[in-house]
């Protein structure tokens, strides 16, 4: 976790065509939920490169992505290679207590554990002021769960994070995006460093399906489509259902006629784990 004015540092290499480790000519954009910020991004070192940069100003919950862009052996390559959430506040910010900071004076048995109700029999979970004797009972909880509206565990796409379902028939936009249709690719990976071949999933707007949890895929079992200024990722239901639920890393490249290589959209993917496991 991270928060506003704070100094966010990383690793990363640079690696040729092959996979070995080159020198390249880094540079570094931080993206504030999915779009490129002012912020001065400083990169040292040589492989592995540090990148650093001091935080602006961010609400709780916002995602905060590095990109870095580098040429190698002539060749413009470019990925995010870091992420990370903000917060109002961290624990290192928090009071460090004196070894006489928790007494008898200032420890209310009454208030600190959960007190059984006499006329109701229902536990009492929490008190909801500190001088209140209104409770939030067990009951109450169930009420709210019973109430969520299905949108609240709905697939989702926003600028810089994309949530979807295991096992679900994925079909999802990404929009306001510039890229050229000679050829994108859509990856998934654990992170940045992973090889293609490795990555949890990957598409192409040529062939379809290419990788799977690190194996080939079945062409036909996903497509990228781009239309104006956006991107439109199916993938089979059956292929989704053989995905790990986590947070991920994804990026979206464009390569143009001319071999020119474009990666400027990517974030966060979440795949949540279904419930309901059946197909029929």
């Amino acid at each position: 976790m991270i928060k506003s004015g704070a100094a966010w540092a990383g690793s990363f290499v640079t690696l040729d065509a092959t996979g070995a480790l080159a020198a390249g000519s880094p540079s570094g954009v931080l993206y504030v939920d999915g779009v490129a910020n002012g912020a001065t991004v400083t990169i040292t070192g040589s492989n592995p490169y540090k990148f650093s940069v001091t935080l602006p100003s961010l609400t709780a919950g916002q995602r905060v992505d590095m990109y870095i862009t580098a040429t190698i052996d002539t060749i413009a390559t470019a990925g995010f290679v870091a992420g990370e959430q903000a917060d109002t506040s961290l624990l290192s910010d928090g009071v460090t207590l004196a070894d006489d900071a928790i007494s008898a004076s200032k420890f209310d048995e009454s208030t600190a554990f959960p007190v059984k109700s006499a006329d109701t029999g229902t536990t009492q979970l929490a008190r909801t002021g500190a001088d209140s004797d209104t409770l939030e009972t067990l009951s109450d909880q169930m009420d709210g769960i019973a109430t969520w509206s299905a949108a609240a565990i709905s697939a989702s796409y926003t600028a810089g994070a994309i949530s979807q379902i295991r096992g679900n028939s994925w079909d999802f936009d990404a929009d306001d995006l510039t890229l050229d249709d000679t050829l994108i690719q859509f990856v998934i990976k654990n992170n940045a460093n992973d090889q293609d071949d490795d990555a949890i999933l990957m598409i192409d707007n040529v062939t379809g399906l290419l990788r799977v949890n690190g194996a080939a895929g079945t062409a036909g079992d996903a497509s990228l489509a781009y239309a104006g200024t956006t991107l439109t990722v199916e993938v089979a239901a059956s292929v989704t259902a053989l995905l790990p639920a986590g947070v991920y890393h994804y990026g979206i490249q464009s390569i143009d006629g001319s071999g020119n290589v474009a990666e400027t959209y990517g974030g966060t993917f979440t795949i949540t784990a279904d419930m309901v496991r059946a197909t029929a």
